[in-house]
């Protein structure tokens, strides 16, 4: 399991994917839940963690319910089952090794009408495809769409048949998008270029909520 990022990473509240919360929900799971800091976005609740960075499991240790050290696969089977009315996945299905094994699984441990929101970033955001298509080059970094432990790739297309296939679509929005994260020059210049690559490239991750099937 992989130690070795700033703490920053494992910490926010993340406002952009918290805007998706659509009522006051009483059990929540939150995979990757860093320090547990997206928890203060709920009030009165159950509130239940999975992380597998040790430093920032033990910091959700003492806000959370309950949190297991690990990752999803390996602590699978000591979940609740048909209990959680919301799960959380906040840039993390990526990181999974087999992304399929959650889809095919969650619902195992949500209740009737559970929801799932999160973010996932985007491949096809335009600086990513000017490195690539441009520059030739793709490189991993420490964070971002090129992420060194980032283990899979989506786009706009390919996160959406999954969803398709496994749940439904309620909300699917860009969000973080070229005008938010670029000023002067760069901007133009990306603007100008999403009218070749497409709206979708605009945006560094998309934000969801789905509904179980």
């Amino acid at each position: 399991i992989m130690q070795s990022k700033q703490s920053s990473y494992y910490k926010g509240d993340r406002q952009d994917v918290a805007s998706l919360i659509d009522k006051r929900y009483k059990k929540i799971l939150e995979i990757g839940c860093g320090d547990g800091s997206f928890s203060f976005n709920f009030n009165r609740c159950e509130y239940y963690g999975i992380e597998p960075n040790l430093s920032a499991w033990k910091k959700s240790k003492s806000i959370l319910t309950e949190s297991y050290f690990g990752t999803f696969e390996q602590v699978f089977k000591d979940l609740p089952d048909n209990y959680f009315d919301l799960v959380v996945v906040n840039d993390v299905i990526e990181h999974m090794q087999d992304h399929m094994f959650f889809f095919d699984n969650i619902k195992q441990k949500m209740s009737d009408g559970g929801v799932c929101i999160g973010s996932i970033p985007n491949v096809r955001f335009i600086p990513n495809l000017v490195n690539f298509i441009f520059r030739k080059d793709w490189q991993y970094v420490g964070d971002g769409i090129l992420d060194d432990t980032h283990l899979r790739f989506f786009t706009q297309k390919s996160i959406k048949r999954i969803f398709k296939e496994k749940m439904y679509i309620e909300e699917f929005i860009g969000i973080n998008s070229i005008e938010r994260l670029y000023t002067s020059h760069k901007y133009f210049i990306y603007l100008l270029l999403s009218l070749i690559f497409g709206k979708d490239s605009k945006f560094m991750q998309f934000s969801f909520r789905v509904r179980i099937k």
